[in-house]
């Protein structure tokens, strides 16, 4: 039963994700036209007129008590801010892989989450994969909820009920 509203929901997803850095749906129509945004990378001139760049990766929260393949992980599709040259290596190097790019970069989460308390600008760490896999994006260790349930992995229980959460929220901005 669904925690929130109490109904059978079958096959709740432990995958939810984000089209676009949230920056990127307030930009005015000729920013918008100057900058571009697909799935994988955003780029646009911010208010100040500097350009922002972003990459979108994985949050991967482990479920430690979840039945592989489907339920051991809690994956949320987020962006993450990235400076011009981590951004302009990464347009060369897409395929490239944790080796390749030596230390992780910084990037401050340019995502809301509607399931946790405030996570707009929360520092990351992004991690190259290779192989086309998304970057990892790691929330640096605080005591925010996010950070606490990546770092920590987080009971089957608890995932449902995001999953769960999530569900409603997105069916209510629709």
């Amino acid at each position: 039963m669904c925690s929130i509203c109490g109904a059978a929901h079958e096959g709740l997803p432990f995958s939810w994700g984000f089209d676009a850095p949230v920056y990127w749906n307030g930009l005015d129509e000729e920013r918008g036209a100057e900058g571009y945004c697909d799935t994988d990378l955003c780029s646009f001139r911010d208010d100040s007129g500097e350009w922002a760049h972003f990459v979108r990766g994985t949050i991967e929260i482990p479920v430690i008590d979840g039945a592989p393949p489907d339920e051991d992980w809690f994956a949320i599709g987020v962006w993450a801010s990235l400076s011009a040259s981590n951004f302009n290596w990464l347009v060369e190097h897409w395929d490239a892989g944790p080796d390749e790019q030596g230390k992780s970069w910084f990037g401050w989460l340019s995502s809301v989450i509607p399931i946790y308390p405030d996570t707009l600008n929360l520092k990351t760490n992004v991690i190259l994969r290779g192989e086309s896999l998304r970057p990892r994006i790691e929330v640096q260790p605080s005591d925010h909820p996010l950070a606490q349930d990546q770092w920590n992995g987080i009971a089957l229980e608890r995932a449902q009920a995001l999953a769960a959460r999530w569900m409603h929220v997105a069916d209510a901005s629709e």
